[in-house]
């Protein structure tokens, strides 16, 4: 229903340093997580969230929210998301969902292409189905180069391989959404050893 968009710049100063400290290397979060022993952990959030009691406002901000991602979600990609899908799509909206995925710089191998698909639904009954858009937010640094995120006009239902790809290089503070039955992946990155020592990487397109 829509084609993928990249949008530049979407999360404020103050907010991109409180994302970028939750999840920075070292954070209780990838322990607690499980993703340094491979469990790659998932966040679910129905929708619509509550408001407080005898608030009659509609804009995002009016929701109760529990955590900054929420609250990044619902103040800030939830409207860009609006301006480029059909006002029945996100009716059908029934909540969101959301993960991190860190790599060490200089060892970034990339990651599969896949479909996202609801995991649970398809162990259980053998069901595939998709969400209304999937998304990607950077938090990278922007002072080296990363593993370019790769997208394929290319579904479950589709009779061919892709015709058409889109690279897209990782920007700081940028949010990237594409349909939600689309292949897509990570491209991995070459690396090198400067004179200090340090591996940097070097986008693949």
């Amino acid at each position: 229903v829509f084609t993928p968009r990249v949008f530049p710049n979407t999360v404020p100063d103050d907010l991109f340093d409180t994302l970028r400290y939750a999840f920075r290397p070292n954070a209780p979060y990838w322990e607690q997580s499980g993703y340094d022993r491979n469990v790659y952990y998932s966040f679910w959030t129905d929708w619509p969230l509550p408001r407080p009691k005898g608030s009659a406002a509609t804009t995002e901000n009016s929701y109760i929210v529990s955590n900054t991602v929420e609250h990044y979600i619902v103040a800030y990609l939830l409207p860009l998301i609006k301006t480029i899908s059909p006002d029945h799509i996100l009716d059908a909206m029934k909540g969101f969902e959301w993960w991190v995925h860190t790599r060490p710089h200089g060892a970034n191998l990339g990651h599969q292409l896949h479909f996202d698909t609801d995991e649970a639904l398809l162990d259980q009954d053998g069901q595939v189905e998709f969400p209304i858009s999937a998304s990607v937010t950077y938090l990278n640094a922007d002072d080296h180069e990363y593993g370019a995120t790769i997208l394929f006009d290319q579904t479950p239902q589709t009779n061919q391989n892709a015709t058409t790809a889109w690279i897209n290089l990782p920007r700081a503070k940028s949010f990237l959404i594409f349909p939600g039955n689309l292949l897509h992946g990570v491209l991995p990155c070459m690396t090198h050893d400067n004179s200090s020592n340090s591996a940097n990487g070097t986008t693949i397109n």
